[in-house]
């Protein structure tokens, strides 16, 4: 354990009584929770202690102690006569020399007090390992974090105290995050199939791919994605408005041409700014030599860009994966075809890549590869059977037993822990793949997506505008943010960012979408719903647009309709979050308590508690199921229902106690416990951090509603509507307000069209 106080060589040099008077303060506490956790206090200097235990179980109970007493300490104190103390642990080995220790544990453990907040505890992923299940205490997962004069990252956890309550993004976890030289930047331009065989796109297609993998190796180089550079394909495209377009410095273009057993690849490099041709090859050779070309493409750019590549790196582009011409072929067909997404598409695309491995079994890519063409299947309803999903899983950790820093692997791992509902995993695999990579747009935007379903909407933002920034092209960053403003009710915000998203795609079926909110806030109801319909015709696999439409007629009051579309996707994806969270509450304000039993059932059938659209997919539907209780009049049900979700939602909030939503759904727990001082200091905390947010607002009259406090409910729910909430139908029928149905102030607020 290292410890040191916060500005105290600054302080001790200004005022050196209080610096006496800290330091003997700060000395008693920690000797006495060292003492009492039995460590070793092995050197202090001045404010610094670095201390030795016999296990990682009595350093952290040590710290926790600590940090609780010197909140105490604090308490009633100006800021100049507080102690903040950082405490970081780490767990290895050590060397004694006399009175002195030395070695990686130690060097590791002073280190991770640069990343630790004053008043806060850090603990490498060692330590965590150890105590998670034997100690009581908060922690979050911050990433993987370079540390300097050590060669790896460090998986960090931060222990929440009563000093640093929430979860922190370091200014070190940035710099790391964010450290790629600017003009060391580049796009590569899909290669043009020059070949007389049309059918050879998929050739061309995918040695784009691979120098866009290969080049994304480079970790001081900023390579924009294949979904961005993808949207130039087969235009006649200026290279200096490229250069614009994708903010970048260099573009690479060329050609493929592939005949029998020879191969011809031309690649040119180009300065975008000036349009000077920096560099120029032609490759003629046999097809065999396919992974040598690439391999010398990557190469000659590095030298070109005066980037010096380390071993790792030349190892790492050097590495084809497979050593067959034949499954390397099948690899690049199942990609091609996974790429469009279709369910025949997707169905060829898992055959191909079967092939690929029925020839060489240990080629990771294409475990990868085939992983993603499986989850897409299942996660968009083409395929619902979950062994689709546990094949998916399946062939995600194969390509990481073959390649741990496989980056699609390790994208997939991510993607996959999301869409179980384990955000916590999720995060860390995400930071771990952007330590490895400090541009890989994905990962940023994979890593807020996993921020906003566990509720944190600033870190979502955080992490989508950094995906934009690095990859301005790509259609899905634009309509991340503004699902993120959408959640943290930020109206004023969402219009430039829906427009952006139709200049990069007008036809998506998320640009209808977006628009069918927009005009459902608006009171239009024939454009939302128009809107909605042609969402579904731009993409009608895509289940949740059905429920969207559900949605929006029971905005509207047209209740039969709703129950269709909710009807319908409860058949084509029962299990899934999206039903648990958004379908469920609109089936119980139809009163279709059995429909809404079946799917809570259906959502208890989990073994373990999730997360999703920032809540716990198991406590929100217990929460319901009482609720329904209540309804009925079966109030020892009822309650029992409450008490479970209680406990089931805490935890969840234990791991994220930044999550707002989190926070506004256990203050309804609380409140249907009838703990309602409790409920009202959760909620009061969320409206503070969040005031133009209708929602919460909403949330806030919910709690009054199940008080039995008519005026209370009456001036939370007048503070939604003057924010924005005006879904009346949905309003009206909701069941939190069953017994206010017929009075006469609730129905003027929610009895309209």
């Amino acid at each position: 354990m290292f410890t040191d106080i916060q500005d105290f060589t600054k302080r001790m040099s200004a005022q050196e009584r209080l610096g006496m008077e800290l330091i003997r303060q700060h000395n008693e506490i920690m000797d006495e929770a060292i003492r009492r956790h039995h460590g070793t206090l092995v050197k202090n200097i001045g404010d610094a202690y670095l201390v030795d235990f016999g296990s990682a179980v009595n350093a952290v109970e040590a710290a926790v102690e600590a940090q609780n007493q010197f909140a105490e300490c604090n308490k009633g104190k100006t800021q100049l006569d507080q102690i903040l103390v950082r405490i970081s642990i780490h767990l290895g080995d050590v060397v004694m020399q006399g009175n002195d220790m030395f070695g990686d544990g130690v060097n590791i453990a002073s280190r991770l007090q640069s990343i630790t907040p004053p008043g806060g505890i850090c603990i490498s992923r060692e330590v965590f390992a150890h105590v998670k299940t034997k100690t009581a205490f908060q922690s979050v997962a911050i990433g993987a974090h370079e540390l300097k004069g050590i060669p790896d990252p460090v998986e960090v956890y931060q222990i929440l105290t009563p000093l640093v309550p929430l979860p922190i993004m370091t200014t070190a976890q940035k710099a790391v995050e964010t450290k790629v030289p600017e003009d060391l930047s580049i796009a590569v331009l899909p290669f043009a199939n020059w070949s007389d065989d049309k059918e050879n796109e998929y050739f061309s297609d995918g040695i784009t791919e691979d120098i866009i993998t290969d080049l994304a190796k480079i970790t001081s180089l900023r390579v924009s994605s294949r979904n961005s550079v993808f949207t130039y394909k087969g235009k006649n495209v200026d290279v200096q408005k490229v250069g614009g377009e994708m903010n970048v410095r260099y573009v690479l273009e060329g050609s493929v041409r592939k005949a029998g057993n020879r191969i011809r690849i031309t690649a040119q490099l180009i300065e975008a700014s000036s349009n000077t041709h920096m560099w120029a090859e032609r490759f003629d050779r046999d097809l065999q030599d396919v992974f040598a070309i690439q391999d010398e493409i990557s190469k000659h750019i590095a030298g070109e860009l005066k980037i010096r590549l380390t071993k790792e790196q030349e190892q790492a582009i050097a590495r084809k994966g497979t050593e067959s011409l034949e499954a390397y072929d099948a690899y690049l067909k199942g990609l091609f075809h996974s790429r469009r997404r279709t369910k025949s598409d997707l169905d060829l695309a898992v055959d191909h890549l079967n092939r690929a491995l029925a020839i060489d079994q240990n080629f990771a890519a294409a475990h990868s590869a085939l992983a993603f063409a499986l989850r897409f299947k299942f996660a968009f309803g083409l395929d619902r059977n979950p062994a689709v999903f546990e094949q998916a899983k399946i062939h995600t950790e194969r390509a990481l037993a073959l390649e741990p820093q496989l980056s699609d692997a390790l994208l997939m791992k991510g993607l996959l822990l999301r869409e179980e509902g384990d955000m916590s995993g999720a995060i860390t695999t995400l930071h771990k793949l952007i330590g490895m990579n400090p541009t890989h747009v994905q990962a940023y935007a994979y890593l807020g997506n996993a921020y906003r379903d566990a509720g944190d909407i600033n870190k979502a933002l955080e992490y989508h505008s950094r995906a934009m920034e690095l990859d301005p092209k790509d259609f899905f960053h634009p309509y991340n943010l503004w699902v993120d403003h959408f959640s943290g009710g930020d109206m004023d915000k969402l219009d430039p960012l829906i427009n952006r998203a139709e200049s990069l795609d007008p036809n998506h079926y998320l640009v209808f979408m977006c628009k069918s909110y927009a005009a459902t806030y608006a009171r239009d109801e024939a454009k939302a719903l128009e809107f909605i319909d042609a969402a579904i015709k731009a993409d009608p696999n895509h289940v949740d647009s059905f429920g969207v439409r559900g949605y929006i007629n029971l905005a509207f009051g047209n209740n039969e309709e709703a129950y269709r579309d909710f009807r319908y996707v409860m058949s084509r994806s029962e299990k899934s979050a999206f039903v648990t969270v958004f379908i469920l509450p609109f089936l119980v304000c139809l009163r279709k308590f059995d429909d809404a039993l079946e799917l809570i059932k259906a959502a208890l059938e989990k073994k373990y508690s999730t997360v999703a659209y920032g809540y716990d997919t198991r406590a929100f539907p217990i929460l319901y199921r009482g609720l329904i209780f209540r309804s009925k009049g079966e109030n020892s049900k009822a309650s029992e229902s409450f008490h479970e979700a209680k406990a089931m939602n805490e935890q969840s909030l234990g791991h994220f106690p930044a999550s707002p939503t989190l926070r506004s759904s256990c203050a309804l727990i609380f409140a249907g416990c009838g703990e309602f001082d409790s409920a009202i200091r959760e909620i009061e905390m969320v409206v503070h951090a969040y005031p133009r947010n209708a929602s919460f607002a909403f949330e806030y009259a919910r709690i009054f509603a199940l008080r039995d406090d008519r005026n209370g409910m009456i001036f939370w729910l007048r503070k939604s509507l003057d924010l924005g909430k005006n879904d009346y139908g949905i309003i009206k029928s909701d069941i939190f307000f069953e017994r206010f149905a017929n009075d006469p102030e609730f129905v003027s607020l929610v009895d309209r069209k």
